[in-house]
């Protein structure tokens, strides 16, 4: 996510508010339209050193919280001494919207962070590239809503702003995939990259572009680059996983699915089905997990009578009537004609897995499985 300002609790530097680390330095003050920078741009430079005390102390990297917080207090006070600050009712009705706006952890609603958005793009506090956040963070917000029109404007508007914003081609490059517009999102992609080549989401999300395209291989490669980055996230361990199932790498699988449940906050019960398949596959008895995991979700509503199917506690018959959406269906047809596989019913199997193939999103990891398993079935 670009930066973005927070007020009351800003670094000093080129760039105000970062949420993230930021270089302080005394006599470096972003040019933000904001009469608390104002103010600290008129200290004279004596107390202005003041603030510099902090970084000798302190050393140059300064991080949100009590160091941030102390950083600006002692420059706040300054200001107060000089009746420059503006009242506390609009400074906190102000950081309200950036709140919103910037919506970390993704607490409110899309429409909350639309409005603190455009308030803090028509505020006139912000302009040129320190404005491309505002811009970004809206298109996340429209992209959220599925409207991807509003939020490719958004996005346009913030590489307008910000040519260099690796964040802002990445998430345009996003919705561009959203819409099935592969080509738009692969340039995105690779510009992303271009300008930070650290940054996993960038490769997680270019492996949409190369699976849509019918390579794998370097879908895999994007996935293991992401995971190099950024251990810790689950989605490209789960994507890695389903390559590897479609490949008949099953034991591979299992491993990625397994640190993919092990790392994503909410259990996934894809993951969790896809586990309990390839571990099967791979000849293990993988039942008494896959209970064990059941009990990790609350919800009964699909896709958890694919659990039930395969801990026998429903039939293919109900399996199939539980299923409501058209994809709900094609996924009912995969995962049932998984079901005859692990029984031997090699030709129901194929039916079914045909039949998910022809009717399940080319995204879906059970179009994927669907198509390798139609492919070992014909050997």
């Amino acid at each position: 996510m670009p930066a973005a300002p927070q007020l009351g609790r800003v670094a000093i530097g080129k760039n105000v508010g970062f949420a993230t680390k930021r270089i302080l330095n005394p006599d470096e003050v972003g040019p933000v339209p904001n009469r608390r920078i104002e103010c600290l741009q008129s200290l004279p430079a004596g107390r202005r050193h003041g603030i510099g005390v902090i970084k000798r102390v302190w050393g140059y990297t300064v991080r949100i919280g009590i160091h941030l917080a102390v950083t600006i207090g002692v420059a706040l006070v300054a200001c107060a001494a000089f009746g420059l600050l503006d009242s506390a009712p609009a400074l906190a009705q102000t950081q309200q919207q950036i709140d919103w706006c910037v919506n970390k952890g993704n607490v409110f609603a899309p429409d909350l962070a639309i409005g603190g958005c455009t308030a803090s793009i028509q505020s006139g506090r912000w302009s040129g590239k320190n404005l491309a956040w505002a811009f970004q963070d809206r298109g996340l917000a429209f992209r959220a809503k599925r409207d991807y029109d509003r939020a490719i404007a958004d996005f346009d508007q913030a590489i307008r702003l910000d040519p260099k914003m690796s964040d802002a081609f990445r998430e345009r490059g996003a919705a561009y995939m959203d819409e099935q517009d592969c080509d738009r999102a692969f340039a995105d992609m690779n510009k992303a990259i271009e300008l930070n080549p650290r940054d996993a989401a960038a490769f997680s999300n270019r492996s949409r572009c190369w699976r849509a395209r019918g390579d794998l291989d370097r879908t895999q490669a994007d996935l293991t680059e992401a995971l190099k980055l950024n251990p810790k996230e689950g989605y490209p361990f789960r994507e890695r996983g389903v390559i590897l199932f479609s490949k008949g790498d099953f034991a591979a699988a299992a491993s990625d699915l397994q640190r993919a449940i092990e790392s994503e906050a909410q259990p996934n019960i894809y993951a969790a089905v896809y586990r309990f398949l390839a571990r099967t596959r791979a000849g293990e008895n993988a039942t008494s997990e896959l209970e064990q995991n059941a009990t990790r979700f609350n919800t009964r509503d699909w896709p958890y009578p694919l659990i039930e199917l395969f801990l026998g506690r429903r039939t293919v018959e109900d399996t199939i009537a539980a299923a409501r959406s058209p994809n709900d269906r094609c996924e009912a047809d995969f995962y049932v004609g998984e079901w005859h596989l692990l029984r031997g019913n090699r030709e129901d199997a194929r039916a079914r897995f045909q039949s998910a193939a022809n009717s399940c999103p080319k995204s879906f990891g059970e179009y994927l499985i669907a198509a390798g398993e139609l492919q070992r079935l014909a050997k």
